[in-house]
């Protein structure tokens, strides 16, 4: 006998497959939540109980391992495909309920019922989730309550103490700028120079605070518009020029000629993720170069690439550099000043706009920022 009226989270980056699933939650009187990663599954259990987690092996940003080792409570039915049982099997292991083949044909779907239902009589009858008691249950719940309130709590902080600092650092670097254009000896000159790279510094913290809080806060809207993303990309190469040739550093721009000139799409974001890359690109490089190439990536999405001659980043850092306030070591801070937030914005921004970034690097071999952003032809949309 099948369970009726569950609560299910499913993990699945397929647009057919979710057509699929909700014929068989209209059958079965599911409640399901779609979520496409780790990250947004993640996010859900935070916010929410569930009966059933039903997740692809392998998903965008990890696998579902990512999830068992961090799950207490809810069972776990693993989506994999044909000759991959082995990864099913290590997965059972680790603690899922149960796992599922899924064949071509997508005729799964019409056991899935009964592999959620053995699934769920596995879960509730193995030891280590007896021990799950009605206490318990309710003790998780106001963690994940006070969990909650704290992030509220810690975006509205930010926000307003970023608010609170902009003024006067607005006006700090006004009168820096009347100073420098007043008689300054050689030594004063370059004292107010120091002053005024300092607050530019400041600025740039503050407007990464401000940018995090936004889109937490779900402030940040995409704005498409047509836009000449030839132009854009050369003025975005153009203002960190100056910043790479005092590093020595050469940056260099290829557009490749397929890519269309005028598109349509999220030029602020696209404009404010490329900042952030490179910027980040010339700080860690102390000789070398950093290029930057813009292609085509498909028919509707184009591809920028970041890659530099850096200190890199390891393996261990390379699977948690998109977190917030993190600069991949700590002790780079000290040294490279900085919050860590710029890589977690960019990471958001290019998620709202339905679009993918990675990296790829080697400790001391430099590193390689990719992303992707779908868009139109700007022809396409008249």
């Amino acid at each position: 006998m099948n369970e009726k009226g569950l609560k299910i989270l499913v993990a699945e980056d397929n647009l057919v497959d979710h057509m699929y699933y909700c014929r068989m939650a209209n059958k079965e009187t599911y409640d399901l939540t779609f979520v496409y990663t780790v990250r947004g599954l993640r996010e859900f259990l935070k916010q929410d109980i569930f009966d059933v987690i039903i997740c692809n092996y392998i998903l965008e940003d990890g696998t579902v391992f990512d999830i068992l080792e961090h799950n207490e409570i809810t069972p776990i039915i693993i989506a994999t495909l044909p000759g991959e049982e082995e990864f099913a099997s290590r997965a059972m292991k680790k603690g899922a309920a149960n796992y599922i083949i899924k064949d071509l044909d997508r005729n799964y779907f019409k056991i899935l019922p009964d592999v959620i239902c053995k699934g769920l009589e596995t879960f509730k009858g193995s030891s280590t989730n007896n021990n799950i008691t009605n206490a318990n249950m309710q003790e998780i719940l106001l963690k994940r309550e006070i969990e909650k309130a704290y992030e509220e709590t810690k975006k509205q902080l930010l926000e307003n103490i970023s608010h609170e600092i902009r003024t006067p650092i607005n006006g700090i670097f006004g009168m820096t700028q009347i100073l420098l254009e007043t008689k300054l000896d050689s030594e004063q000159n370059e004292y107010a120079n120091m002053l005024r790279q300092s607050v530019i510094g400041l600025i740039k913290i503050v407007d990464d605070i401000l940018d995090f809080s936004d889109i937490e806060n779900g402030k940040r809207q995409n704005k498409k518009e047509e836009f000449n993303i030839h132009m854009v990309v050369n003025k975005t190469i153009q203002s960190h020029l100056t910043e790479a040739r005092k590093k020595g550093i050469q940056l260099s721009v290829e557009i490749d000629p397929e890519v269309p000139q005028e598109i349509r799409s999220d030029r602020n974001s696209i404009t404010q993720v490329l900042k952030n890359l490179i910027g980040n690109a010339i700080k860690f490089t102390h000789m070398g170069n950093v290029y930057v190439t813009v292609e085509k990536h498909n028919d509707d999405h184009i591809k920028f690439s970041v890659i530099d001659t850096g200190i890199g980043i390891s393996k261990e850092i390379s699977d948690i550099i998109f977190g917030g306030f993190r600069q991949g070591d700590n002790t780079l801070t000290r040294k490279y000043s900085g919050l860590g937030l710029g890589l977690s914005v960019s990471e958001k921004l290019i998620e709202k706009l339905d679009g993918s970034i990675w990296l790829e690097s080697k400790e001391g071999k430099g590193s390689a920022f990719y992303f992707t952003v779908p868009y139109k032809k700007a022809e396409e949309c008249m």
